[in-house]
C-alpha cells in the first residue's frame, strides 16, 4: 500500500480533500503538527541508523552532556 500526503492550507480545501476520499471509498486521517513531526523524527532517525554516520554510543554519550 502507498501514501499520498497533501499539505492543505485551508479549511474549504480540507473539506474537499475528505469528501473527495469518503466519495473514492478510500481512507483519510488528518495529522496534527505534532504527530508530522514525529513522522519526521522518526524517518531521519530511520536514515541516520542506515547511514553508519554516527556511532549509536556516540550519540548517547552527547546526549547525557
Amino acid at each position: 500500500m502507498e501514501s499520498i500526503v497533501i499539505d492543505i492550507r485551508n479549511e474549504k480545501d480540507k473539506f474537499l480533500f475528505l469528501a473527495l476520499a469518503e466519495r473514492l471509498k478510500l481512507r483519510s486521517k488528518i495529522f496534527t503538527d505534532e504527530e508530522k513531526e514525529e513522522i519526521g523524527l522518526i524517518k531521519a532517525m530511520k536514515e541516520g541508523k542506515n547511514s553508519g554516520k554516527a556511532d549509536e554510543v556516540e550519540i548517547m554519550k552527547s546526549l547525557d552532556k
